[in-house]
Protein backbone atom coordinates (compact mmCIF):
# COMPACT_ATOMS: atom_id res chain seq x y z
CA UNK A 1 0.00 0.00 0.00
CA UNK A 2 1.53 3.56 -1.15
CA UNK A 3 1.42 6.49 1.00
CA UNK A 4 -1.35 8.15 -0.92
CA UNK A 5 -3.59 5.41 -0.07
CA UNK A 6 -2.93 5.80 3.41
CA UNK A 7 -3.16 9.66 3.82
CA UNK A 8 -6.91 9.76 2.13
CA UNK A 9 -7.51 6.49 3.92
CA UNK A 10 -11.20 6.75 4.88
CA UNK A 11 -13.40 4.41 6.75
CA UNK A 12 -16.92 5.55 7.01
CA UNK A 13 -18.68 2.75 8.69
CA UNK A 14 -21.63 2.07 10.76
CA UNK A 15 -23.56 0.68 12.40
CA UNK A 16 -24.48 -1.77 15.78
CA UNK A 17 -26.55 -4.91 16.01
CA UNK A 18 -27.71 -4.17 19.62
CA UNK A 19 -31.25 -4.31 19.24
CA UNK A 20 -33.40 -7.34 18.67
CA UNK A 21 -35.91 -6.12 16.18
CA UNK A 22 -35.64 -3.61 13.45
CA UNK A 23 -34.41 0.06 14.07
CA UNK A 24 -34.17 2.93 12.75
CA UNK A 25 -31.18 5.50 14.21
CA UNK A 26 -29.79 9.06 13.24
CA UNK A 27 -26.39 9.85 12.85
CA UNK A 28 -25.83 14.34 13.04
CA UNK A 29 -22.48 14.34 11.09
CA UNK A 30 -20.25 17.69 12.41
CA UNK A 31 -17.23 19.07 10.90
CA UNK A 32 -15.59 19.32 14.36
CA UNK A 33 -16.18 18.15 17.75
CA UNK A 34 -17.67 21.12 18.84
CA UNK A 35 -20.86 20.89 16.88
CA UNK A 36 -20.87 23.94 15.59
CA UNK A 37 -21.57 23.09 12.00
CA UNK A 38 -23.44 20.25 10.91
CA UNK A 39 -22.04 18.71 7.68
CA UNK A 40 -24.70 16.21 7.05
CA UNK A 41 -27.30 13.54 8.56
CA UNK A 42 -26.91 9.56 8.36
CA UNK A 43 -30.37 7.46 8.16
CA UNK A 44 -30.40 3.94 9.71
CA UNK A 45 -33.20 1.26 8.71
CA UNK A 46 -31.99 -1.79 10.19
CA UNK A 47 -33.17 -4.89 9.54
CA UNK A 48 -32.73 -7.64 11.67
CA UNK A 49 -33.57 -11.66 12.63
CA UNK A 50 -33.24 -13.26 16.36
CA UNK A 51 -30.41 -10.46 17.08
CA UNK A 52 -28.37 -11.08 14.37
CA UNK A 53 -28.02 -8.08 11.43
CA UNK A 54 -29.37 -8.87 8.30
CA UNK A 55 -29.34 -5.71 6.09
CA UNK A 56 -29.08 -2.03 6.72
CA UNK A 57 -29.98 1.15 4.18
CA UNK A 58 -28.34 4.22 5.07
CA UNK A 59 -29.00 7.27 3.49
CA UNK A 60 -27.12 10.48 3.83
CA UNK A 61 -28.69 13.61 3.30
CA UNK A 62 -27.42 17.37 3.50
CA UNK A 63 -28.62 19.79 6.14
CA UNK A 64 -31.56 20.64 3.67
CA UNK A 65 -32.67 17.24 3.47
CA UNK A 66 -31.59 16.77 0.05
CA UNK A 67 -29.94 12.84 -0.50
CA UNK A 68 -26.38 12.74 -1.43
CA UNK A 69 -25.50 9.29 -1.19
CA UNK A 70 -26.59 5.96 -0.23
CA UNK A 71 -25.39 2.56 0.78
CA UNK A 72 -27.12 -0.80 0.96
CA UNK A 73 -25.43 -4.00 3.10
CA UNK A 74 -26.39 -7.00 2.87
CA UNK A 75 -25.27 -9.46 5.74
CA UNK A 76 -27.10 -12.39 5.25
CA UNK A 77 -23.48 -14.33 3.64
CA UNK A 78 -21.12 -12.63 6.04
CA UNK A 79 -21.21 -10.31 8.88
CA UNK A 80 -18.09 -8.91 8.90
CA UNK A 81 -17.69 -8.67 5.22
CA UNK A 82 -21.44 -7.79 3.67
CA UNK A 83 -21.86 -7.68 0.24
CA UNK A 84 -22.77 -3.76 -0.09
CA UNK A 85 -22.90 -0.90 -2.84
CA UNK A 86 -22.31 2.75 -2.52
CA UNK A 87 -22.98 5.42 -4.47
CA UNK A 88 -22.69 9.39 -4.24
CA UNK A 89 -25.61 10.99 -6.00
CA UNK A 90 -23.22 14.22 -6.32
CA UNK A 91 -20.49 13.08 -8.57
CA UNK A 92 -21.75 9.87 -9.67
CA UNK A 93 -19.27 8.10 -7.38
CA UNK A 94 -20.25 4.16 -7.22
CA UNK A 95 -18.54 1.06 -5.46
CA UNK A 96 -19.92 -2.35 -5.25
CA UNK A 97 -18.51 -5.47 -3.31
CA UNK A 98 -19.77 -8.79 -3.88
CA UNK A 99 -18.65 -11.75 -1.46
CA UNK A 100 -18.28 -15.10 -2.64
CA UNK A 101 -17.18 -18.60 -1.62
CA UNK A 102 -14.24 -18.37 -3.39
CA UNK A 103 -13.42 -14.77 -4.12
CA UNK A 104 -14.59 -11.19 -3.24
CA UNK A 105 -15.66 -9.15 -6.39
CA UNK A 106 -14.93 -5.58 -6.19
CA UNK A 107 -16.44 -2.47 -8.20
CA UNK A 108 -15.58 0.90 -8.58
CA UNK A 109 -16.35 4.07 -10.74
CA UNK A 110 -14.28 7.01 -9.47
CA UNK A 111 -17.69 9.17 -11.21
CA UNK A 112 -20.54 9.10 -13.48
CA UNK A 113 -18.14 9.48 -16.77
CA UNK A 114 -15.46 7.01 -15.34
CA UNK A 115 -15.03 3.48 -16.67
CA UNK A 116 -15.67 0.92 -14.14
CA UNK A 117 -12.66 -0.75 -12.38
CA UNK A 118 -13.06 -4.57 -11.03
CA UNK A 119 -10.52 -6.70 -9.33
CA UNK A 120 -10.81 -9.69 -7.17
CA UNK A 121 -9.69 -10.73 -3.39
CA UNK A 122 -9.53 -14.22 -1.68
CA UNK A 123 -11.42 -14.11 1.19
CA UNK A 124 -9.42 -15.13 4.09
CA UNK A 125 -10.25 -14.69 8.03
CA UNK A 126 -11.06 -11.61 9.78
CA UNK A 127 -11.38 -9.79 6.61
CA UNK A 128 -13.92 -6.68 7.13
CA UNK A 129 -15.60 -4.21 4.82
CA UNK A 130 -17.99 -1.39 5.24
CA UNK A 131 -20.31 -0.99 8.15
CA UNK A 132 -18.91 -4.70 8.73
CA UNK A 133 -15.92 -3.11 10.78
CA UNK A 134 -18.38 -2.05 13.04
CA UNK A 135 -20.04 -5.53 13.79
CA UNK A 136 -16.08 -6.83 13.41
CA UNK A 137 -15.59 -3.99 16.28
CA UNK A 138 -17.95 -5.07 18.71
CA UNK A 139 -17.57 -8.94 18.42
CA UNK A 140 -14.20 -8.21 20.04
CA UNK A 141 -15.12 -5.10 21.95
CA UNK A 142 -14.60 -7.41 25.69
CA UNK A 143 -10.87 -8.08 23.91
CA UNK A 144 -10.04 -4.45 23.18
CA UNK A 145 -10.93 -2.95 26.15
CA UNK A 146 -8.79 -5.62 28.13
CA UNK A 147 -5.81 -4.25 26.33
CA UNK A 148 -5.03 -6.61 23.59
CA UNK A 149 -4.35 -6.09 20.30
CA UNK A 150 -7.14 -7.01 17.65
CA UNK A 151 -6.26 -7.24 14.04
CA UNK A 152 -8.66 -6.83 10.49
CA UNK A 153 -7.80 -6.84 7.15
CA UNK A 154 -10.09 -3.89 5.95
CA UNK A 155 -11.28 -3.83 2.51
CA UNK A 156 -10.92 -0.47 0.81
CA UNK A 157 -13.22 -0.52 -2.71
CA UNK A 158 -11.64 3.00 -3.53
CA UNK A 159 -8.25 1.68 -3.94
CA UNK A 160 -8.93 -1.71 -4.82
CA UNK A 161 -6.68 -2.59 -2.35
CA UNK A 162 -6.75 -3.81 1.46
CA UNK A 163 -5.04 -2.30 4.46
CA UNK A 164 -4.68 -3.98 8.52
CA UNK A 165 -6.41 -2.21 10.62
CA UNK A 166 -5.30 -2.59 14.47
CA UNK A 167 -8.17 -1.86 17.17
CA UNK A 168 -7.21 -1.00 20.69
CA UNK A 169 -9.25 0.43 23.60
CA UNK A 170 -9.96 0.66 27.46
CA UNK A 171 -12.91 1.70 29.71
CA UNK A 172 -11.78 4.47 32.46
CA UNK A 173 -15.37 3.91 33.60
CA UNK A 174 -16.21 0.31 33.31
CA UNK A 175 -19.36 1.58 31.26
CA UNK A 176 -17.93 3.06 28.12
CA UNK A 177 -15.68 1.82 25.56
CA UNK A 178 -12.76 4.22 24.62
CA UNK A 179 -11.72 2.77 20.91
CA UNK A 180 -8.92 4.17 18.38
CA UNK A 181 -8.29 2.27 14.87
CA UNK A 182 -5.42 2.97 13.31
CA UNK A 183 -3.10 1.58 10.24
CA UNK A 184 -0.95 -1.47 12.15
CA UNK A 185 1.95 -1.11 9.83
CA UNK A 186 3.86 1.43 12.57
CA UNK A 187 5.66 3.42 9.47
CA UNK A 188 2.60 3.61 7.86
CA UNK A 189 1.02 4.70 10.62
CA UNK A 190 2.87 7.90 10.84
CA UNK A 191 1.03 9.27 7.42
CA UNK A 192 -2.43 7.54 8.04
CA UNK A 193 -5.81 9.22 9.66
CA UNK A 194 -6.62 7.56 12.57
CA UNK A 195 -10.49 6.90 13.77
CA UNK A 196 -11.50 7.68 17.22
CA UNK A 197 -14.98 5.86 18.55
CA UNK A 198 -16.89 5.50 21.86
CA UNK A 199 -18.98 2.63 22.73
CA UNK A 200 -21.50 1.87 25.31
CA UNK A 201 -20.55 -1.91 26.72
CA UNK A 202 -23.68 -3.12 27.91
CA UNK A 203 -25.60 -2.33 24.88
CA UNK A 204 -22.63 -2.46 22.53
CA UNK A 205 -24.12 0.47 21.04
CA UNK A 206 -21.58 3.21 18.88
CA UNK A 207 -22.42 6.63 20.66
CA UNK A 208 -19.32 8.73 18.57
CA UNK A 209 -17.17 8.66 15.77
CA UNK A 210 -14.46 11.23 15.06
CA UNK A 211 -12.15 10.60 11.92
CA UNK A 212 -12.75 10.86 8.17
CA UNK A 213 -15.68 10.34 6.66
CA UNK A 214 -17.00 8.58 3.52
CA UNK A 215 -18.76 11.36 2.38
CA UNK A 216 -16.60 14.00 0.72
CA UNK A 217 -17.58 17.70 0.82
CA UNK A 218 -19.71 19.44 -1.99
CA UNK A 219 -16.42 20.60 -3.83
CA UNK A 220 -15.07 16.94 -3.78
CA UNK A 221 -12.75 17.31 -0.94
CA UNK A 222 -12.35 14.83 2.04
CA UNK A 223 -13.50 16.19 5.66
CA UNK A 224 -13.07 14.33 8.78
CA UNK A 225 -16.57 14.58 10.84
CA UNK A 226 -17.84 14.22 14.36
CA UNK A 227 -20.70 12.14 14.43
CA UNK A 228 -23.40 11.34 17.42
CA UNK A 229 -26.06 9.10 17.01
CA UNK A 230 -29.57 8.87 18.27
CA UNK A 231 -31.51 5.60 19.03
CA UNK A 232 -35.07 4.57 19.29
CA UNK A 233 -35.77 5.14 23.10
CA UNK A 234 -36.33 1.42 24.60
CA UNK A 235 -37.66 0.70 27.98
CA UNK A 236 -36.73 -1.08 30.88
CA UNK A 237 -38.55 -4.10 29.65
CA UNK A 238 -37.61 -3.71 25.91
CA UNK A 239 -33.52 -3.56 26.25
CA UNK A 240 -32.10 -6.47 24.38
CA UNK A 241 -29.10 -8.01 25.78
CA UNK A 242 -26.04 -7.34 24.06
CA UNK A 243 -26.04 -8.51 20.38
CA UNK A 244 -24.00 -11.40 18.73
CA UNK A 245 -20.96 -10.99 17.02
CA UNK A 246 -19.65 -13.46 14.60
CA UNK A 247 -20.70 -14.84 10.58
Amino acid sequence: MNLLVVATLTLGFFFTTWASADSYVVGHAYTSKTKRQLAYREYHDITQSQGRIQRAKTTYKNPDGTTIAELSCDYSKQLFLPDFEFTDHRSGYWEKVVVGTNEIKVELRENRNAKIQATTFKPRDNWSASQGLNQFITSHLQRAVKGEDVVTTFLLPAHLTTVKMLVTGSTPDGQLAQLEIKVKNPILRLFAPRIELVYELQTQRLLTYFGNSNIFTASGDKQTVFIDYDYPVMTAATTPAPSRGGP
